[in-house]
């Protein structure tokens, strides 16, 4: 998951399309509970702590 949300955040992979976390986060979302698409596992438990930070309050960006 991690490495999605870092992907489509990111300028170098995806140019002037480049989403922010919450953004990205939401795609994961997406596509976490669209039919016909899989994930493989996490080994870590990342969901509800980058769910927590990405509260509107406290809404983070990474830095390129």
């Amino acid at each position: 998951m991690l490495g999605l949300v870092r992907l489509l955040s990111q300028p170098k992979v995806m140019g002037t399309a480049a989403l922010t976390v919450g953004e990205a986060h939401a795609v994961y979302l997406q596509l976490r509970h669209t039919s016909g698409v899989g994930f493989v596992p996490d080994t870590e438990i990342a969901d509800t702590p980058l769910s927590e930070r990405l509260a509107p309050a406290r809404l983070l960006r990474l830095q390129h």
